[in-house]
């Protein structure tokens, strides 16, 4: 009776070289296919078996690369948070915003948004400033303040 292969067989080491292996002579064969039955006889299984073993090593290679690329991006959100809170405060701070004071007029801050409004957009701002994003834009439509209904 033939002895059958299986990956149970063979200990971890032998497989991490195998798909080392893969990886190396991939790009001199045609296919994935072509690469497993050059590396198969070297390991002492099959081709179907190392196929088999690509797709989890891939697999796996691919959920270790999400993983990554989410931590990375949650720091990259974690430091951009940083710096919105940073520039918020700024806003907050400057003596033409400041809480508990009288608004300013439309035109002012029309123009302290235009200013910066390349920076931080214009949305954002007046998230943070005391007028809406449609007072905004409606007062560049109008080239005028707005009046009030009534």
């Amino acid at each position: 009776m033939k002895k059958k292969f299986t990956s149970r067989g063979f200990p971890p080491e032998i497989r991490e070289r195998a798909m080392r292996r893969v990886e190396e002579l991939r790009p001199l064969y045609s296919s994935d296919w072509a690469t497993f039955q050059a590396v198969a006889p070297e390991i002492g299984c099959k081709p179907v078996c190392l196929g088999r073993w690509w797709r989890e090593y891939q697999h796996a290679q691919n959920a270790a690369g999400v993983q990554q690329s989410g931590e990375e991006r949650i720091r990259e959100l974690e430091r951009e948070h940083i710096e919105l809170q940073r520039v918020n405060e700024e806003l907050r701070k400057t003596l033409l915003f400041s809480s508990g004071g009288i608004r300013p007029k439309t035109k002012i801050i029309v123009a302290f948004i235009d200013k910066y409004r390349n920076l931080y957009g214009a949305e954002r701002m007046c998230a943070l400033l005391p007028i809406a994003p449609s007072t905004y834009y409606l007062y560049h439509q109008l080239g005028k303040v707005p009046q009030p209904r009534g």
